[in-house]
C-alpha cells in the first residue's frame, strides 16, 4: 500500500508558564511545539500521529524530526534506528489510520492487534501543583470528587510546606481518593524519612521518585510506602527495576518509554509491577492515542496520568480533548484536527 505523508508543526500557547526539567537545568516555557504526521492511503482515509518530543526542543531538533517522519520506509536510511517520538507518530499514525478506514476506535485496534479486551472507558488522575491555599481550595471544591487517584508534586520546597498540603488535601477529599505523590527525585534520605512520618501513608497510593537513583536501592527498603519508577527507567539496573519496594514503573509512549507493542509494559507486568501511562503535555490528539494504550487490556488498566490537557490554553483537535470528568470515553472514533488545521495538511 502507497501511503502518501504530511507534516504540520504546531504551536499551542499554554494556559500558564511551566517549568520543565532538560538534563540537570529547569527551564520555563510558555508553548508547547510538535508535529503531526499525517498518512493517506489510496482510498482517501487520513491517519494522524502526534511527534512530540521533549518540551522546550528546538528549531534545529524540530526541522530534524520532520525529515524523518516524511522519509519514506523502504529508502535505505530508514534502517537507521528511529528517534523514539518518530516511532510513536508513525506507529500512533498506522493505527489511525486503520481506526478511521474501518470506521471503529483506535482501542479496538490496539486490543485486536495485542489479543486483549479493551476497557470501553479509562480513569484518570487529577495533577495538584499549588502552595497551600490552593491545596485547600482544591479539597473544598466539588471538582476533586471526581478522581479516584490525584498526583501531588512533592519535594520542591520544604518539608514543612509538603506536609501542610498534603495534610489540607487530604482532610478535604473523599476518603476513597488516593494521592500518588511525585518528587522528581528532590528528597534528601533524611528529608524523605521525615516527610512519611508526618502524613497519612494509607492514603498514598505510592510516592514517585523520591531521591536520586543512585541512592534509591539502599532507600527504598527502609521507605515503608511502595514506590514508582519514572526518570529512573532510563538507566535503572535490573535489580532495582524488579525491586519488591517498586510497584509501579510510570511509562511515557510519546518518549519512547513503550510503543503499540507495549513490549516495555509487558517488561514490567512480568516482573510483577503495575504500568501507568503519562503524559508530557501532548496535544489532545496525543492525549487522546494514550487513552488508548492504558485502555487497550482492561484486565491490566491503571489509573492513567494524561491529565495535561488543563495546561493547554489551545487544542488541535475539535472537540478538545477533556479529563474533567475524571475518566475518558474510548468507544468512540480518533478525534480529528480543527478544521483549519486539516486544511493546512492537504
Amino acid at each position: 500500500m502507497t501511503l502518501e505523508r504530511a507534516v504540520l508543526r504546531y504551536r499551542l500557547p499554554l494556559a500558564h508558564p511551566i517549568s520543565v526539567r532538560r538534563g540537570a537545568v529547569h527551564v520555563t516555557i510558555h508553548e508547547r511545539q510538535g508535529l503531526v504526521l499525517a498518512l493517506r492511503d489510496e482510498t482517501g482515509a487520513v491517519g494522524l500521529g502526534e511527534c512530540s518530543p521533549l518540551p522546550g526542543t528546538g528549531a534545529a531538533e524540530l526541522d530534524a524530526l520532520e525529515a524523518r517522519l516524511l522519509q519514506p520506509t523502504h529508502e535505505p536510511a530508514a534502517d537507521i534506528p528511529l528517534p523514539p517520538e518518530v516511532a510513536f507518530a508513525m506507529d500512533m499514525a498506522a493505527v489511525h489510520l486503520q481506526a478511521m478506514r474501518e470506521q471503529r476506535s483506535a482501542v479496538s485496534v490496539l486490543a485486536e492487534r495485542g489479543g486483549t479486551t479493551p476497557a470501553e472507558r479509562l480513569p484518570i488522575q487529577g495533577v495538584f501543583v499549588g502552595n497551600l491555599a490552593e491545596a485547600r481550595a482544591l479539597a473544598g471544591s466539588s471538582r476533586s470528587a471526581v478522581y479516584t487517584h490525584l498526583k501531588v508534586k512533592v519535594g520542591a520546597t520544604s518539608v514543612e510546606d509538603d506536609v501542610a498540603r498534603i495534610a489540607a488535601l487530604l482532610e478535604g477529599l473523599p476518603v476513597t481518593t488516593m494521592l500518588r505523590l511525585d518528587a522528581n527525585q528532590g528528597f534528601t534520605p533524611e528529608a524523605i524519612h521525615g516527610f512519611l512520618e508526618r502524613i497519612d501513608v494509607d492514603r498514598i497510593a505510592y510516592i514517585e521518585e523520591p531521591v536520586p537513583t543512585a541512592q534509591l536501592a539502599a532507600v527504598g527498603p527502609t521507605l515503608g510506602i511502595r514506590v514508582a519508577l519514572d526518570e529512573s527507567l532510563r538507566d535503572a539496573p535490573a535489580a532495582l527495576l524488579a525491586a519488591p519496594f517498586v510497584s509501579t514503573w510510570i511509562l511515557k509512549p510519546t518518549l519512547g518509554h513503550v510503543l503499540p507493542g507495549m513490549d516495555r509494559a509487558e517488561e514490567a507486568r512480568r516482573l510483577g509491577k503495575d504500568v501507568v501511562i503519562s503524559s508530557a503535555i501532548e496535544s489532545g490528539l496525543g492525549l487522546g492515542f494514550l487513552a488508548a494504550l492504558a485502555g487497550r487490556d482492561a484486565t491490566h488498566m491503571r489509573t492513567a496520568g494524561i491529565a495535561t490537557d488543563t495546561w493547554l490554553a489551545e487544542d488541535l483537535v475539535d472537540p478538545p480533548f477533556s479529563t474533567a470528568r475524571g475518566f475518558v470515553d474510548l468507544t468512540g472514533s480518533p478525534p480529528r484536527l480543527r478544521r483549519e488545521l486539516e486544511d493546512a495538511l492537504t
